[in-house]
Parts: C-alpha cells; sequence; structure tokens
C-alpha cells in the first residue's frame, strides 16, 4: 500500500539547485574540467540522467515549458525565487519578500492599478436601490526592468574541490555579490536614469531626528516615521531598516516594538528607513543569465567602476586593473534584469542621525 506524503513529509525541494549547478559547471569548464558544459555537468553529478542533465543546461535560459521529462524545470519566477535565495546576505531582498512581486515577463513593465480616493459606506434599505460609488484611481507603472550586473572573481584553486563544495562556494560568492550590490542600489537616493531604477530615498525629505537618546527618543522617531507613512495613506505593513548599531538599540530599549525590523549594514549608522511593505512593489524578467571568462580583463572596484581605458586630454587608465589570465582567476558575470518602485506617495520615509 502506498502512503502518500504528508505536506510536512514532503522532500524539500531547492528551486535554485540546478540554476546555482549550471552556474558551476560553467566555471568548471573555463577551468579546463570539460570543454562542454553538459559533459562537465554529467562529470560533476554522475547520478543525473540525460534528462536530468538537460535541465540543468535550461536553468540559466528561459525554458520553453515549465516540466519536461517528468523533472521540474525553470519557469519565469526564477528571478524572484534567486531574489529570495538573497534573504539571509540582503536586507533589500528581505524586503522585497515582504512586497508586491511580478514576473513582468517580456513586456519588461507592467502598470498596476490602485485607489487613490474611497467613496463613503452606504447602508440601503430594504427593496430600495443602492448608489454606485466610484473611487479615484490611479496607476503606477513598475519598470522598464533594468539590468543589474554583478561581477566577482574566483581562483581557479575551485578546480580541485568535489562538486558540492564548488556549488556551495558558487552560491556562496553569487549570493554575497548580489546581495551587496542590491542593497546599495536600493536603499539609496539615486535618481531612475535609463541604466537603473530610483533607489527607494529618492526625491525623500529626511524627517529631523530626535535628539536626547533612549527610549524617549526611540520612540517618538519611530511615531514621526510610522505617522508620516499613515499621512499619505499608507501604514498597514510598515517594515524599519536600520544598521544594525540601531537594531541591537531596539532590542534593548523596546522589547515591544510592534513592526518587523530588517538589519541592513548598508545604511549608515543612525539612518533608519520606514517602508510600507504593501505599497511596495518589484519586478523581474526572466532567468539571472550568467557567464564566465579566464581571460578578462577587470577594473577591480565595487563602488564606481570604469571603462578600462578611454581617450582624452590626457588618456585615462582605469585602477587597480586585474587579468584574469595573469592571476589565474574566473570572472563569473551575472546579469539579472529588474525594478521596483513604490505605489504610494510618502510610502518610504526615513531619518539621519538617530540618538538612540
Amino acid at each position: 500500500m502506498t502512503t502518500p506524503f504528508l505536506p510536512s513529509e514532503r522532500p524539500r525541494v531547492d528551486p535554485l539547485k540546478n540554476f546555482y549547478r549550471h552556474a558551476t559547471a560553467l566555471a568548471m569548464c573555463g577551468l579546463g574540467v570539460s570543454p562542454y558544459v553538459d559533459h562537465a555537468i554529467a562529470k560533476l553529478w554522475p547520478d543525473l540522467d540525460k534528462a536530468g542533465v538537460q535541465t540543468v543546461m535550461r536553468a540559466a535560459v528561459a525554458p520553453v515549458t515549465t516540466t519536461s521529462n517528468g523533472v521540474q524545470a525553470f519557469g519565469n519566477s526564477a528571478g524572484i525565487e534567486f531574489l529570495r535565495s538573497l534573504r539571509p546576505r540582503s536586507a533589500a531582498a528581505q524586503l522585497f519578500d515582504l512586497a508586491v512581486n511580478l514576473d513582468v515577463g517580456t513586456n519588461a513593465q507592467a502598470t498596476i492599478p490602485k485607489l487613490i480616493g474611497f467613496p463613503d459606506p452606504v447602508f440601503v434599505g430594504e427593496g430600495m436601490p443602492a448608489p454606485v460609488g466610484m473611487g479615484v484611481t490611479g496607476a503606477t507603472v513598475l519598470g522598464p526592468v533594468r539590468k543589474m550586473m554583478m561581477l566577482a572573481g574566483i581562483t581557479s584553486e575551485l578546480a580541485n574541490r568535489s562538486a558540492p563544495d564548488a556549488e556551495a562556494l558558487i552560491r556562496l560568492v553569487m549570493t554575497e555579490t548580489a546581495g551587496h550590490a542590491l542593497d546599495v542600489a536600493v536603499l539609496s537616493s539615486a535618481d531612475a536614469t535609463e541604466i537603473r531604477p530610483a533607489g527607494l530615498l529618492n526625491g525623500v525629505t529626511a524627517i529631523t531626528a530626535t535628539t536626547g537618546g533612549g527610549t524617549s527618543a526611540l520612540a517618538k522617531d519611530t511615531a514621526n516615521l510610522v505617522g508620516a507613512i499613515a499621512d499619505a495613506g499608507g501604514g498597514t505593513n510598515v517594515v524599519f531598516l536600520m544598521n544594525p548599531r540601531q537594531a541591537s538599540a531596539v532590542a534593548i530599549l523596546a522589547n515591544g516594538f510592534r513592526y518587523p525590523i530588517i538589519d541592513a549594514p548598508s545604511l549608515a549608522a543612525g539612518t533608519i528607513v520606514a517602508v510600507d511593505a504593501a505599497a511596495l512593489a518589484t519586478g523581474f524578467s526572466g532567468v539571472p543569465a550568467i557567464d564566465l571568462s579566464k581571460e578578462a580583463v577587470l577594473h577591480w572596484e565595487d563602488a564606481a567602476p570604469l571603462p578600462i581605458a578611454s581617450a582624452g586630454s590626457p588618456n585615462a587608465v582605469a585602477a587597480p586593473i586585474r587579468s584574469a589570465f595573469q592571476n589565474d582567476l574566473i570572472a563569473l558575470r551575472m546579469v539579472l534584469p529588474c525594478a521596483w518602485a513604490s505605489m504610494l506617495s510618502g510610502g518610504v520615509q526615513y531619518i539621519t542621525g538617530a540618538t538612540w
């Protein structure tokens, strides 16, 4: 007699396992393990049959179908799944997990309708006609998606690792690199341009921090931030992001603090950001694309990378630069098309210089 799995007994499926295996196989190909990705996959994971190898092969490209030969492949939500995998290392990924997540697909953008004014409630008697109230509607345009690119260098010693170790190291490098890049981009005041979405703090005026420190200042700052969001028409799902110093202070000073707190090391100490997650939308398009090179020359800079060389008077050369070939490295590149937008003007508030 066959007994079905209870929900709690079902094997846990890692939706990104094939994606990271594909990345690991690419890296191993670059190190000479095999000239072909499918051969490298079969060699690294000999328990996979032919269908399993092909499933891993499709993990870094958009699949035609969501299932193939009975083996689960990637659907169009792979970008969202990758984002969720960043949660242990990214404050923005934790915030986005609470937001409205949309797969914008090939359209690269989505229009999200919203009510910005509500009709008054009406009571009617038995058999009486009900008046038709019309709210004031608006829309938020999410996108178009922009290309977030992350680069990392990995030493060739990876070739000496077992398949599980190599896969774990690739996963670690990709999640740490992507998580840091996402936090810096999202929790900024940068303007929207043709190449990136605006930071969540763009156009937001900082609320003055309360002086004096201690529990009193914490309570006043919290009330001011939540109150500003409520005045804008939000407040149903407020989340706080703050430097770990302030997060630890909240744990000590306000044991009954009722709002979720996300540690955000990329925020300066004393900066507190409050976001109505219910009014935040994120969008992703397709599967993260991965590639590697053993010959690339890279400007080793994560804040403001420059062209390797640019003509001018005088000519300019970026520094420091490294040759992957000369340093025996693999340059790993990942591209994630993504977008985010607040659906509520005033749904994001912040202070700087908190005294608690």
